[in-house]
């Protein structure tokens, strides 16, 4: 799968860019790690959960 993320302007070598998209963690087996709180600034961890929702860890 492939996935392609447009930005709305230029940007330097080495610059930070923060992207977000539907991952398919079911058949990844991936843990997804939960967090409230970003826009505000005050980042906290909700939750880590295995690909079955499961929650793995706090």
């Amino acid at each position: 799968m492939d996935y392609y993320i447009g930005l709305d302007q230029n940007l330097t070598i080495g610059d930070t860019v923060i992207m977000a998209f539907r991952t398919q963690v079911f058949v990844t087996r991936s843990d997804v790690a939960v967090v409230k709180g970003l826009s505000s600034g005050k980042p906290e961890l909700v939750g880590i959960y295995d690909s079955l929702g499961k929650e793995i860890s706090r």
